[in-house]
């Protein structure tokens, strides 16, 4: 056997060896990222595994193409989950400047916010009423002990807190909440219908309140 017969052989093993499936799969997604990689691997996992065990695995060109095109659609989801994101932080930042105490609200008592709500329904402002009648709501709570009023909490603060000492007004304050942040920050429009409502039903805690108070 001369020295050319022994070098084609060599050739043809490596050939061979280079044509099996592993090789092929690395070929085919070499210089990709370990991303890319794993979401070919599992491609390639699954057809091997639900569709028949024993047969050669799918066309890996195509499978690539799969794998391309989740991970742009998983680029594409991520980049749009950080936009929404900011966007509602920014958003949400704006709303919160107007939504902030000032030291002068610090100071009312919740039948002053009441007197302002009112005012604010005779000018048709039903969303700035239904600021101070949820501000009087908050004071309310805040006049029993059962919150501590700040500048700087968020409306699930005063939740845990009502958890801690009143859990009986935290359903309630939860509705209200949800119903003052829809308005307040999603630009829900109210109707009188609505202001009146929690007016009617706010006056209604007070005196229930006072009655209980008075009958102990």
């Amino acid at each position: 056997m001369n020295e050319s017969t022994t070098l084609d052989q060599d050739r043809e093993i490596l050939r061979e060896i280079l044509s099996r499936d592993e090789f092929k799969a690395y070929h085919e997604t070499e210089g990709t990222n370990f991303l890319m990689q794993l979401i070919y691997d599992v491609l390639k996992w699954f057809t091997k595994t639900f569709f028949n065990s024993n047969m050669d695995p799918i066309n890996t060109t195509f499978l690539s193409i799969i794998a391309y095109v989740i991970v742009a659609l998983i680029i594409v989801a991520f980049i749009g989950t950080i936009y929404w994101f900011v966007k509602q932080m920014v958003r949400h930042k704006s709303l919160q400047n107007k939504w902030q105490l000032t030291n002068a609200e610090l100071s009312l008592h919740f039948t002053d916010y009441i007197e302002k709500a009112r005012e604010a329904e005779q000018k048709g402002d039903y969303r700035g009423g239904l600021r101070f009648l949820f501000l009087s709501f908050l004071f309310f709570l805040h006049s029993k002990k059962w919150i501590q009023v700040e500048k700087w909490k968020t409306n699930w603060e005063y939740v845990d807190e009502l958890n801690r000492n009143r859990p009986a007004y935290v359903d309630l304050f939860k509705e209200k909440a949800r119903l003052f942040e829809r308005v307040w920050y999603g630009q829900e429009i109210p109707t009188q219908d609505v202001f009146l409502t929690f007016l009617t039903e706010l006056e209604e805690w007070i005196e229930r309140d006072e009655a209980d108070e008075k009958a102990q």
